[in-house]
């Protein structure tokens, strides 16, 4: 229950919960609070039913190459087919390895220039009745104007926008129907950072696939990845599983590592993902090279067997400056997998109930951090976040690979569980909704 006095505090909490008490007072506001304490929490109404006939959904992105976004719009386009929805992807820019991915699938993929005449058309041609816009703003006037709903996903904290992408944004609000932020600090971000329609923000948090659920341990595996990075059998394995580049803290995680290494004579540092930044990622080679630390830490580059990595590891890391809702995070908490985390996007929420470190952000204030504040944390040495990161890699050494707890509720974390909740809002925008009332359907609720 949360409880305020301001009217505008109260609307942004009504994004991330249904019980919230406004009154005129403080005093009023606690005494509201108390009551609705005392008095179970309502049902939820039961969900829109499926409108006649079959509803052609698009989930539009600008590029499509490789990443975590892409494999949720996939996820997300299997998941409404299979809730009797005709859904397909228009790329309006690049696109890489996900676009083969999602037609080996067999997803219907097309591609559109960003042109407004050939776009106007396409939504005609189509007969399109709702667009989801994943990182992509354009044709948000264009839908306004033939009455489709344009429904964005607020992905991340958006805090490497300049002043063109925040302009962009602001100037699709007024033609968004409504956004769904994938965490309750993506909200926020939205919200005080972008200056985006609070009122039409929802939070449906994305989902991983019921096969990371404590997988059976494969020992051979496991020998075998030791084996082919020259790790003892008794090796601790830290895991960081992101694309190599600044703003996934790397160098944090390197720094604290170099801290504890001779106090933990069996710690190991696996680093698996893709560089995305070669300059950085040589930087950082160059500094394990000058640590003396070549045989303690390895790069796997992108790899598949994420469960063998997760069977294998002591813990996974992840010192981000900012997320949306870590899949990686996700994966590794239904595999049981201990998580050291910084309290950005969604690692609140993912590490609750589980034995995972929640660490301090590298700013106290993330929603006061845009492009040019992000650019200066990023150049910075984070002294107390390393410190902290490096004490809370001693304290999982510690546990001598004790596994982590599953969350009472880890059912909320699942890929069903969360794309059904696309399916709810749509059908409740299409049949004319306001996207406020559809939170009573995407509250992440008891398994």
């Amino acid at each position: 229950v949360a409880a305020t006095s301001d009217a505008r505090t109260a609307a942004r909490l009504a994004i991330l919960t249904p019980r919230v008490v406004h009154a005129p007072s403080r005093r009023a506001a606690l005494a509201g609070a108390r009551a609705m304490l005392a008095k179970p929490a309502p049902a939820a109404p039961p969900p829109p039913p499926a409108p006649a006939g079959r509803q052609r959904v698009v989930l539009q992105v600008g590029d499509f190459t490789e990443g975590g976004m892409e494999q949720v719009v996939i996820d997300l386009t299997e998941a409404l087919a299979a809730a009797g929805m005709h859904s397909s992807i228009l790329v309006l820019g690049r696109v890489g390895p996900a676009a083969e991915r999602a037609r080996q699938r067999g997803l219907h993929l097309e591609r559109l220039a960003a042109d407004r005449d050939r776009y106007a058309a396409f939504l005609e041609r189509e007969r399109v009745d709702l667009i989801n816009a994943h990182f992509s703003t354009f044709g948000a006037d264009l839908c306004a104007a033939a009455r489709v709903p344009f429904v964005q996903a607020i992905h991340n904290m958006y805090m490497w926008f300049g002043r063109p992408e925040r302009d962009e944004y602001r100037a699709a609000d007024p033609y968004t129907r409504a956004y769904v932020c994938v965490s309750n600090n993506a909200a926020r971000y939205a919200d005080l950072a972008l200056g985006l329609s609070r009122e039409r923000m929802l939070v449906i948090p994305n989902g991983c696939a019921r096969s990371y659920v404590q997988p059976a341990p494969a020992p051979e595996a496991v020998a075998a990845l030791r084996a082919e990075f020259g790790m003892p059998a008794d090796a601790r394995i830290f895991l960081n599983v992101a694309s190599i580049q600044p703003a996934k803290g790397q160098h944090l995680l390197l720094a604290a590592f170099a801290r504890v290494a001779a106090d933990c004579p069996n710690a190991h540092l696996l680093f698996a993902g893709r560089p995305m930044d070669d300059a950085y990622a040589e930087t950082l080679v160059q500094r394990v090279r000058d640590l003396g630390l070549t045989d303690r830490v390895h790069w796997a580059g992108h790899r598949s067997d994420v469960t063998t990595l997760h069977a294998a590891a002591a813990a996974l890391v992840m010192p981000s400056f900012f997320e949306g809702w870590s899949l990686a995070i996700t994966e590794a908490v239904l595999a049981g997998l201990p998580v050291i985390a910084t309290d950005v996007g969604g690692a609140s929420e993912q590490l609750e109930g589980t034995d995972g470190i929640l660490l301090s952000p590298a700013a106290a204030d993330l929603s006061a951090v845009d492009i040019h504040r992000l650019l200066a944390l990023l150049d910075s040495p984070c002294e107390a976040l390393v410190d902290e990161l490096a004490d809370a890699l001693r304290a999982v050494y510690a546990r001598r690979g004790a596994r982590s707890r599953l969350p009472a509720d880890w059912e909320r974390l699942l890929r069903e569980r969360a794309y059904e909740r696309y399916v709810h809002l749509f059908r409740w925008l299409l049949a004319g909704g306001e996207p406020a009332a559809a939170r009573a359907w995407t509250e992440p609720g008891p398994s």
